[in-house]
């Protein structure tokens, strides 16, 4: 079928090619014809003499004779090849029918075998259904399916006479939906007189009532068949439910029929096929019943129309006759006035309607520019509608050129006016002697063409089995969407330049009755002019009125022309006015299915819009799923890891998890197993989603090409209903066109037309002649709009057709292909993820006995799968480690123990040696011994620990790396510790005091804050010393390093010195004496060293000022007995200041030990006495 349509198409393309070629020839025929005359003039010149220049050699009368006979040989041959290509045609175009027929037989052949096998299968299903029910069981189900019979017959005859009811309620139907008369609207006309137009008004009148009350008519029968359609739709609702439930009872009679089981008469087989072929005949009827009141109800809906549309005319022309009937009256009164007035009122009369008419002929230009304007974009925008273009149709196509000159010259012809020349675009017009050469090379392109047409077909034959599959249904169906949307933005182009048209007309309506009123009241006021001006030229002819008296312009008003030119101006512009109410009335009438075939374009298109995406999602989901683990980015690389991970960590078992620490080979390598296999399972998991993904969408495609087949099926009644219309209203133009060139026979046109279609059409206003170029120029364009518009759609129709029946189908078979292998590929997948996860016990005793497992092993992979067995393994290999590392480190704590227990010992029992023997330097030895221990068991408890962790597996070479680096945060973190254990490494090779000094250790001897004891011990950390008051104090060695030492134990004078308060009354140099004194007589002050006695100034204490004397001194007395020192000093003082009747009005104590003190000032208050102490 696909080769003879190929075969016709090239056919077809030969013979448009033969007919240009032919054209050519005979346009070279027709030059030469004309050369002969040429030639013959030329060779009586020649002869008589009056030629003298030398002759071109081509152009002999015997060269011209030859060409002439070539080509009319090459017409021929022509002529020849096209009968047989025309014959051939014939035949390729009645095997094509017949072969259309046999598919048509074949299709019908394979519904009816379709729906004989669903009966057949439904028969099976039934027996199964009722296959276990007893007889008595089945027979009673039969008697409570024939009681359901009776009730559903019931509502069926109910239906049917209700059907019956309402169709007789249509009488009288016939003569409503009559055409409407011819003569009602064409026989009316209105004159200029009284008594013509108020008849034609009376006749209008009279007609708008009849059309108003035959619209209530016919609108009463539209609801009535709205009232019958919904009685037809549940009359056969119901009759389908009957003829299935009847079905269902002759299958359940059958059935007991065939176990030999009686029946009633009422229920026996036969009888039930007697209620199904009644109930299928009603069924029938009732679709009779449908497409007749269908039928009818469109008829209706076009008489409708047509009556709206007479009626709005009749309006129309009715109100033109009353403005006809108000001006003829208005010229009675007006004339009947005339005669009233005297000459004066006449000349005032005719000055006041000049001045009206040059102020109404202003505003009339003003109207006619705006008439023009209009005019002007209502022909812009008529071309824009008739600029029709379609994705199918190419306007270039020679059949599309051929019916544009076709249409062309019929208008031409219509309209009595000669054609304008046109230059044959395939073949120059001027003979040369290349003229057979044209037509020879014109035959070997035909042959190329098609030569190169057959290479592409096969070529495109051998490609196609390389596009099959998704790629190649994703390329059509871009290609089938972009048809759609460029038809769907034309369609919304057209209609949008459509509702733009009728606005500009109804404003251009307006503006042209404007401007006939306006024309009107000129016209009227022109004839009061003149009516006026004959009055005056008849009072001067007799002498009522003298020459000198004549108003201006009167001799101009005289004129009838210009009144002539007027009317016949009026009649143009109502002539014009009624093609644009005509144009103007077929705009508004409504395509009632146009808003439903755009919502089933627009479904249509987003149908291929989803399916696009689906396959396009699809295609991401096959590249997704086929993508190697190898070729996966670093990040899906590291996802997959990490799902891997996480699987096994969830798949591993709570002991098998906290034993994961513990090093073992054999438990490393089966991790690293375990790990692959589980990102095989997870890439096979992560498989099994994509393609049940993809498996959805499948589905989804499926269903989007069911609901695109419901789509087509849907769309295409309505798109042969389109045509249908499109090709009436083609042939309803022609008509009309006919009519408006043709007007004598205008109506017996329109009433065979009427006759032969049963449309009655209005008769349109006739031509004028100046506008019959412009009018044949829009007629063309609109007509050949009108034909492309049936090409495209008759072209739409065979492709959505094709689709249907082959397309959809093709990728139906491709969808469901695909199906198959996804369901192939996930049962696959899903053996493999029970080769990894095991099956179960049922699965087990489901497999036949020679496949079972024979041996423990292997029915643990089966049941287990590889995860479990390496699972287990794995854990075995764990608690296999686990005992190891138990035993390593009970051996490691133990060695440490014994170690740490032993050195311990063997220190106490030095340290008790040296404590007893009281050596000087067993200090020393005891604080190295202390620290050598501490480090020696830090040492120990160090290295097992580091024992330990290798013994569990941990990386000790990490450890000590990462100890280099937290060591210093440690060290930042305990650098007093580190400070007091550097303190004391200090304190034991310098060696500032031994157990049992007496030290003073001070931050500052200066402010005389200090620590003073006996030295008790010396650690690693830390300095205990007890001071006077038995208190133990521990210091930091970092402080005590850092800190002046002062060691009392050893022998040397001590330094001392206290301040004493006098009233500055007293002679400094007398105190001075007396305190000297006082010193010299104490006994535990070396005399034999140097004493200071000082005045060192003066202080304020509250309201008093004293002057301060310091005193210093040296004593072999220890700093602990110094207080003896300071007791006879201060007791010498006292005497001999009382014996000298000195007062001590205040007394101040600071004692240093620095040998050349700077003593602060001590805070005074009213007491006697205060004492500082450091």
């Amino acid at each position: 079928m696909d080769d003879i349509e190929r075969q016709l198409k090239i056919l077809e393309q030969l013979m448009a090619q033969n007919e240009v070629t032919q054209q050519a020839v005979e346009a070279f025929l027709l030059a030469l014809d004309r050369l002969n005359v040429i030639v013959l003039e030329i060779s009586l010149r020649v002869t008589d003499g009056t030629l003298t220049e030398e002759v071109p050699s081509f152009l002999t009368e015997s060269l011209l004779r030859q060409r002439s006979h070539k080509l009319q040989e090459q017409r021929q041959s022509l002529g020849d090849a096209q009968e047989a290509n025309r014959a051939q045609l014939q035949t390729l175009q009645g095997q094509f029918e017949r072969i259309e027929q046999s598919v048509t037989d074949a299709e019908a052949a394979l519904m009816a075998m379709t729906e004989q096998q669903e009966q057949e299968g439904q028969r099976r299903r039934f027996e199964e259904e009722y296959r276990d029910k007893s007889n008595q069981a089945l027979s009673q189900e039969l008697i409570e399916l024939e009681n359901e019979r009776i009730s559903l017959q019931g509502g069926v005859r109910l239906s049917l006479l209700g059907l019956q009811r309402g169709l007789a309620r249509l009488s009288g139907l016939e003569t409503a939906l009559a055409p409407l008369a011819t003569d009602e609207i064409v026989s009316l006309d209105a004159g200029l007189s009284v008594a013509e137009a108020q008849e034609a008004t009376t006749a209008l009148k009279t007609l708008i009532t009849s059309y108003e009350s035959r619209l209530v008519e016919l609108n009463g029968y539209d609801e009535k068949f709205a009232e019958i359609a919904n009685l037809a739709q549940v009359a056969e609702a119901e009759a389908v439910i009957l003829q299935d439930h009847l079905k269902k009872m002759r299958l359940l009679a059958d059935l007991i029929a065939a176990r030999d089981e009686p029946l009633n008469n009422a229920l026996a087989p036969e009888v039930i096929e007697k209620h199904i072929t009644s109930i299928q005949s009603t069924t029938q009827e009732i679709a009779t019943i449908n497409q007749d009141v269908d039928e009818q109800a469109a008829l209706l809906e076009t008489r409708l129309e047509e009556i709206r549309l007479a009626h709005v005319k009749a309006n129309q022309r009715l109100a033109d006759f009353e403005q006809t009937l108000a001006s003829a009256r208005q010229a009675q009164e007006w004339q009947q006035q005339l005669t009233e007035l005297d000459g004066e009122g006449l000349i005032a009369r005719f000055l006041s309607d000049a001045e009206t008419l040059t102020a109404q002929r202003e505003k009339l230009d003003e109207q006619q520019q705006a008439t023009t304007e209009l005019s002007e974009q209502a022909a812009s925008l008529r071309k824009n509608i008739n600029a029709f273009a379609d994705p199918l149709v190419e306007m270039s196509q020679p059949a599309v050129q051929q019916e544009k000159q076709r249409i062309q010259e019929t208008l031409y012809e219509l309209s009595g006016l000669e054609a304008p020349a046109t230059q044959s675009a395939t073949a120059p017009m001027t003979p040369t002697s290349e003229a057979p050469q044209v037509v020879e090379d014109t035959k070997a392109d035909d042959q190329a063409l098609e030569e190169k047409q057959t290479q592409e077909e096969e070529s495109t034959e051998a490609q196609q089995p390389a596009q099959e599959g998704l790629t190649a249904d994703v390329a059509g169906l871009k290609a089938f969407q972009n048809l759609l949307s460029t038809r769907q933005q034309n369609e919304v182009a057209r209609e949008e330049d459509r509702i733009q048209l009728a606005e500009v007309l109804s404003a251009l309506e307006k503006a042209q009755t404007a401007v006939i009123d306006t024309l009107s009241d000129i016209h009227r006021l022109s004839l009061q002019q003149f009516a006026t001006a004959v009055e005056l030229k008849k009072q001067l002819g007799r002498g009522d009125l003298v020459p000198e008296q004549a108003p201006e312009g009167l001799i101009d008003a005289l004129a009838k022309a210009p009144i002539d030119e007027l009317e016949q101006e009026l009649k143009e512009l109502l002539n014009r006015r009624s093609h644009v109410r005509l144009r103007l009335a077929r705009l508004s009438v409504e395509d009632p299915a146009r808003l439903e075939r755009k919502e089933l374009a627009e479904q249509l298109q987003s149908l291929v819009g989803q399916r696009l995406d689906l396959l396009a999602d699809m295609q991401r989901l096959e590249d997704q799923r086929l993508q190697e683990q190898d070729r996966l980015t670093e990040g899906e690389r590291q996802r997959l890891e990490q799902q891997a991970e996480n699987r096994m960590h969830a798949g591993s078992g709570l002991l098998e998890s906290a034993l994961s620490f513990l090093p073992s080979e054999r438990a490393a390598e089966l991790t690293e197993l375990l790990r692959s296999h589980y990102q095989e399972l997870v890439l096979v998991e992560s498989k099994q989603a994509l393609l049940a993904s993809e498996n959805e969408k499948v589905a989804f495609l499926i269903q989007l090409v069911r609901d695109d087949q419901q789509t087509i099926s849907d769309y295409l009644p309505m798109l042969s209903a389109q045509l249908q219309i499109l090709k009436r209203q083609q042939e309803s133009a022609w008509v009309r066109l006919r009519a408006q060139f043709q007007p004598e026979e205008a109506e017996k046109m329109l009433a065979d037309y009427a006759e032969r279609t049963g449309e009655q059409l209005e008769l349109a206003p006739p031509i004028l002649e100046q506008d019959r170029a412009d009018f044949i120029a829009a007629a063309s364009s609109e007509m050949m709009a009108r034909y492309t518009q049936i090409l495209a759609l008759q072209q739409w129709i065979s492709l959505f057709e094709q689709r249907q029946a082959d397309t959809l189908v093709r990728e139906m078979a491709l969808y469901q292909d695909r199906e198959g292998e996804i369901s192939a590929i996930d049962s696959a997948l899903q053996r493999q993820v029970k080769r990894l996860l095991g099956h179960t016990e049922e699965e087990l005793a489901a497999q036949p006995e020679s496949q079972r497992p024979t041996t423990h092993v292997a029915k643990a992979y089966f049941l287990q799968g590889e995860l479990g067995v390496e699972h287990q393994q794995r854990s075995q290999a764990r608690l296999r480690a686990l005992l190891q590392v138990v035993f390593e480190i009970v051996v490691i704590i133990g060695i440490a123990w014994l170690l740490v227990t032993l050195t311990k010992r063997l220190i106490d029992r030095k340290v008790r040696d040296l404590e007893m023997s009281g050596a000087p330097e067993s200090t020393h030895t005891l604080f190295a011994l202390s620290f050598s221990f501490a480090a020696f068991r830090i040492l120990v408890l160090v290295l097992a620990f580091m024992l330990v962790l290798s013994s569990l597996g941990f990386n000790i070479g990490v450890i000590l790396a990462g100890l280099g680096i937290g060591g210093f945060a440690i060290a930042i973190a305990a650098k007093e510790t580190l400070s007091n254990l550097i303190g004391g490494i200090t304190l034991f090779v310098e060696r500032p005091f031994r157990i049992g000094d007496i030290v003073q250790i001070s931050d500052d001897i200066k402010l005389g804050e200090a620590e003073f004891g006996r030295v008790e011990g010396v650690s690693w950390r830390t300095t205990r010393i007890t001071n006077v008051m038995n208190y133990h104090i521990t210091m930091p060695n970092s402080r005590v390093a850092e800190s002046a030492i002062i060691n009392y134990t050893h022998k040397m004078p001590l330094r001392d010195f206290t301040h004493i308060y006098v009233s500055p009354a007293y002679d400094v140099r007398k105190v001075l004496l007396l305190i000297t004194a006082a010193v010299d007589e104490c006994q535990l002050i070396r005399q034999d060293m140097q004493k200071q006695i000082l005045a060192v100034g003066t202080e304020v204490a509250g309201e008093m000022v004293l002057t301060k004397y310091e005193v210093r001194w040296y004593t072999d007395v220890t700093y602990i007995a110094r207080a003896r020192v300071l007791t006879e000093f201060w007791n010498r003082i006292w005497q001999k200041f009382d014996e000298a009747g000195v007062p001590l009005e205040y007394v101040a104590r600071r004692a240093m030990v620095d040998p050349k003190p700077e003593p602060s000032k001590p805070e005074v208050s009213n007491a006697l006495l205060h004492k500082e102490s450091t």
